[in-house]
């Protein structure tokens, strides 16, 4: 009997035993899953971290079809059209000034309608005044991203009716405005702002040297 017993309790022993290992086990098992979970989430807020300034302007994404270097390609490719437009211009308005002050004016317009969203945007982001340290800097990074997105919208908006229109024929001078109006808006709503530098173009003997061929930053909108 006495050896009954102590079978017993050795049995007993190795129960408790084993409960105590399997809670213990258990309590490790979920601090690991606690712990992974919180390196995912810490992972999640610094890809964050990592992504808002790059999407803003701190670095080009070299996916954006507007970024800075993107918009000047397709303002060298407008400046090298422009050749190619010119006889028609001269056939539909031999006035070179008046093509001229055409040209120039759908540059200002868009980056004057550009500017009149900027400054919806502005409204909407107003609490950045208000709001200090780096919370503030995040929302300022927020409102370049909604800046950019305006961009993206823009530029694909002309790439939709282009896909739709492609088989019409666009050598004219008309279309040829459309497209400075839809380029300069895009420059506009870049950081900084882009334009023509008209102010240091000099057409030479050619009086239909009407673009300049650089770019140069505009005043904030």
């Amino acid at each position: 009997m006495e050896a009954f017993y102590k079978v017993q309790l050795q049995k007993a022993g190795l129960a408790e035993m084993e409960k105590f290992y399997k809670q213990k086990l258990q309590k490790e098992r979920s601090a690991l899953k606690d712990k992974v979970e919180e390196l995912k989430s810490f992972k999640d807020r610094m890809a964050g971290e990592v992504a808002l300034p790059i999407k803003t302007g701190n670095s080009e994404s070299m996916n954006s079809p507007v970024i800075e270097t993107r918009l000047k390609e397709m303002y060298e490719e407008l400046w090298q059209e422009w050749p190619k437009i010119k006889p028609l211009a001269e056939s539909e308005c031999p006035d070179v000034d008046r093509v001229t002050r055409h040209i120039q004016d759908k540059f200002r317009q868009a980056a004057a309608k550009m500017k009149e969203k900027m400054k919806l945007i502005a409204t909407v982001f107003e609490l950045e005044e208000q709001i200090t340290g780096p919370t503030s800097q995040k929302v300022t990074q927020y409102r370049r991203l909604t800046v950019q997105n305006l961009q993206l919208v823009l530029y694909h908006s002309r790439r939709g009716d282009a896909a739709q229109t492609e088989h019409e024929d666009d050598k004219t001078l008309q279309c040829f405005l459309s497209r400075c109006y839809w380029l300069a808006g895009l420059m506009a709503l870049n950081n900084p702002p882009l334009q023509p530098d008209w102010e240091s173009h000099r057409p030479g003997m050619g009086c239909w040297n009407i673009f300049p061929r650089n770019l140069r930053a505009a005043s904030a909108l």
